[in-house]
């Protein structure tokens, strides 16, 4: 009987990142050759292409691999969620934060990593959809939200990591909070809120930490953080305080877990999905979908 050698779609976006891929995608390419893969590789070209190309194309190879930043992998992962069967996902980070790699511990040696991918475990994990949409780390909205799809991508190749934290930064003095109802099965919370994100990762907006201890990608929950208005210079430094010491149940923070959220505000907000650009709206519906999707590390 023949032997019938497996079969890769590569996924890149050639302006991820510092434009690593489209200098790497061809020894990337090796690694699977090397390794008997037939290769198939797809350079996405404009916004949610990667979606498509995931959609229509993903169903016909034994694994999917997505090079890029965090936006092509969410634009990766909505395509394989239409799906009835997708296969297996790979992911080599090359964006500039790259949050969802830090969570799962995936190199930024793409060479290495592409070897693990086809030697590694693979793992369900979970996704989350709101209103219509997914994600596959993190919707947020407020504080330092804005930066990820407000900051150039020039600015963003050059300065990498640094450039949210000084777009943040500047964002803070324009800062005004939402007058917000959080409903869950858990808790129903109300209340001035300057910041909050509904994840699935150790690492939120690129700068707040959560131990691996309080995240499980793929317990059917989310992790909420909501962070209340300070009043005075006083509370922002304990609000401050609370986040370098990792207080995530303090006077200013609410932190808790749920599979279903719901939030309606009185004005409009606008959103970010895993980084991206998400919607500006005055209600949202939080849903996880557990074990949707596998990644193999």
């Amino acid at each position: 009987m023949e032997n019938h050698s497996k079969s890769v779609l590569i996924i890149t976006n050639p302006r991820a990142g510092k434009l690593k891929t489209k200098k790497y995608l061809s020894l990337i390419s090796n690694v699977f050759i090397g390794r008997g893969y037939d290769v198939t590789t797809r350079r996405t070209r404009w916004h949610r292409d990667a979606a498509s190309i995931a959609h229509s194309q993903a169903s016909k190879y034994d694994l999917v691999v997505c090079c890029g930043g965090d936006g092509t992998l969410n634009e990766v992962v909505s395509g394989l969620m239409t799906l009835p069967s997708p296969p297996p996902l790979g992911y080599i980070p090359m964006g500039t934060t790259n949050d969802f790699a830090s969570s799962l511990g995936i190199s930024r040696d793409f060479i290495r990593t592409a070897r693990k991918i086809i030697d590694g475990t693979p793992r369900k994990i979970d996704i989350g959809e709101m209103n219509g949409r997914y994600f596959t780390y993190i919707s947020s909205f407020g504080a330092f939200t804005e930066s990820s799809y407000s900051t150039p991508q020039n600015a963003k190749n050059i300065l990498g990591h640094m450039a949210y934290v000084l777009d943040g930064v500047a964002h803070l003095t324009n800062i005004k909070p939402y007058k917000m109802t959080i409903e869950t099965a858990e808790r129903t919370c109300c209340g001035e809120y300057l910041f909050g994100a509904i994840s699935n990762s150790t690492s939120i907006a690129g700068l707040i930490k959560l131990d691996s201890s309080l995240v499980d990608l793929a317990d059917g929950k989310f992790e909420i953080m909501l962070i209340k208005l300070p009043k005075t210079p006083v509370q922002m430094q304990k609000l401050i305080n609370s986040l370098i010491l990792k207080q995530f149940d303090s006077e200013f923070i609410e932190f808790f877990h749920s599979s279903h959220i719901k939030i309606s505000t009185e004005t409009p907000v606008s959103w970010t999905l895993d980084g991206e650009y998400g919607d500006k709206t005055t209600f949202v519906e939080i849903i996880n979908h557990p074990q949707a999707l596998t990644i193999i590390i």
